[in-house]
């Protein structure tokens, strides 16, 4: 939710006015860099041991892949050879090339006359004159390479002739596997070891404020233990899938893990600036500028939606977003394919389309969206400043404002009706039926808001 709110707020900043382009562009001009080829390790460190059992690759072929990307096609990313002993030699090669004389314009003194002069077989030029075909012939010494030994590396796939490609996928299934399973793994072992008098302390002293008035600067305290923590570890969804479960079980509260993700999300820059000191070649100030861009732009969403407890409803949208997920676990899947693949490519499509598409059609369905979430919000915090009809969204059918319709199809319950009716199961809907759900919903948040939704429907004596 921070970085779904950091974008709709800095994107079209930054499209209108270009301060992110600007900042960055005047602090690398001032740091006037020099030299390349800067070589920053950390954690890699540690774990290259581990990783070059399994598999090595050319860092050079990459870069030059990516920079001249026909230029390497013999080359292979997979390194294979550790050891090559080659040696080089003097081969004399005799190199020919054909010529063809007009034999019109050839001299008694030429050594090409008696070829022409000569009955046989003869071709003849654009213009009809006889020519004849020769082969020029010279010596050249060409060097040649040699290998005379060379040994494969100690990594699984050198092992193998398996190609980039295919290496490449089977890697990307072994790295997504390992990943699973160790969030799965950490999520068990939290589980089982944070319960009884341990999560008790851990609760207390993780949520727990500074004392005095030094409790404002709890908050700030957080968010630079997540920053340092995720330099150290160099991996911000590492961080904070970590902490996920710590807040499942009940260990740390939203509101603190709040400023440790937004910790992280500084902490993670720190990996972009030591990649961009590691660029080779001539284009060191444009990969520091870029690495810069995404350091101030969440600097910029912290210092929106972070110093100003009012400004935090960040935290608000994720328990409202947890809270349906929840009750519907299927509307995880449909929020991550709706927000991570069909809404960048419908945007992707419009700003193919062209920008009066991308701002009419995308500006109409943004506004659209914001006023609806307005809404909601006043239903909830004011909602006597609404007009009676907008207080609540019973006017519309129920598909438009209750996900209920689309869990009584996903869930298979409507399977299981028919299953049940087939069977000879006698179905009698009884007003209570009908409003139970609603009924629980509107006991489980009492307001006035709900009572004037029960006397609406004349429920009250029923409830």
């Amino acid at each position: 939710m921070f970085n779904w709110c950091a974008v709709l707020v800095l994107l079209p900043l930054e499209v209108a006015t270009g301060y992110l382009y600007h900042l960055t562009g005047a602090l690398v001009k001032g740091m006037k860099l020099q030299g390349e080829n800067v070589k920053v390790e950390m954690l890699t460190a540690l774990t290259r041991p581990l990783t070059e059992l399994i598999v090595q690759v050319n860092r050079e072929v990459i870069t030059d892949i990516a920079m001249a990307p026909n230029a390497t096609r013999e080359s292979s990313v997979l390194r294979r050879w550790c050891e090559v002993v080659m040696t080089q030699f003097n081969v004399q090669v005799t190199r020919y090339r054909p010529l063809i004389v007009d034999c019109s314009k050839v001299a008694r003194d030429s050594p090409f006359y008696s070829s022409c002069t000569q009955d046989g077989d003869a071709t003849f030029t654009g213009s009809g004159h006889q020519a004849e075909q020769f082969f020029i012939g010279w010596n050249e010494t060409e060097v040649v390479n040699k290998t005379l030994r060379r040994t494969r590396c100690g990594n699984l796939f050198a092992q193998s002739d398996l190609g980039d490609r295919t290496a490449g996928i089977i890697l990307l299934i072994l790295a997504i596997t390992v990943i699973l399973s160790s969030l799965f793994g950490v999520v068990k072992i939290l589980n089982s070891l944070l319960k009884g008098p341990v999560a008790k302390v851990i609760q207390k002293t993780v949520n727990a404020d500074l004392p005095g008035r030094l409790a404002y600067f709890t908050g700030y305290l957080a968010l630079l233990v997540g920053c340092g923590l995720t330099i150290v570890i160099q991996s911000s969804s590492v961080f904070t899938s970590t902490l996920t479960p710590l807040v499942g079980v009940g260990v740390v509260s939203v509101e603190r893990m709040y400023p440790m993700t937004l910790g992280s999300n500084l902490g993670t820059t720190v990996t972009g600036l030591l990649a961009a000191l590691s660029t080779r070649g001539g284009h060191l100030d444009q990969a520091m500028q870029i690495a810069l861009v995404h350091l101030f732009f969440n600097i910029s969403g912290v210092l929106l939606f972070f110093p100003v407890p009012i400004t935090r409803f960040p935290i608000d949208l994720a328990k409202t977003l947890g809270r349906v997920t929840a009750k519907f676990r299927w509307f995880a899947g449909v929020y991550l394919a709706g927000m991570f693949l069909v809404l960048p490519g419908l945007v992707f499509s419009l700003s193919l389309a062209g920008w009066p598409w991308l701002l009419g059609l995308g500006g109409f369905l943004l506004v659209f969206v914001l006023a609806v979430t307005a809404v909601n919000v006043i239903q909830v915090k004011k909602p006597q400043w609404l007009p009676w009809k907008l207080r609540n969204w019973d006017f519309l059918p129920k598909f438009m404002h209750s996900l209920t319709p689309y869990d009584y199809v996903l869930s298979c319950a409507c399977v299981k009706d028919k299953c049940h009716r087939s069977a000879g199961e006698a179905h009698v809907t009884s007003p209570a039926d009908e409003h139970s759900e609603e009924m629980r919903d509107l006991l489980s948040q009492p307001s006035k808001t709900s009572l004037g939704r029960l006397h609406s429907h004349n429920d009250f004596e029923y409830v």
